[in-house]
């Protein structure tokens, strides 16, 4: 098994002009015969 913790940072462009946003996500990886796959996936707002 393997967790993967980061922070992802997004811009995006709207009509007003670049919007940033910033995303805490956690994965969790399981080893299976065929190969690594994904089994849960989390995601909130970062900074709070």
């Amino acid at each position: 098994m393997a967790i993967f913790s980061y922070t992802l940072l997004l811009t995006v462009e709207a009509e007003e002009g670049l919007r940033h946003r910033a995303v805490n996500e956690s994965r969790v990886a399981v080893r299976f015969p065929e190969g690594w796959k994904v089994v849960h996936v989390h995601k909130s707002p970062a900074g709070g």
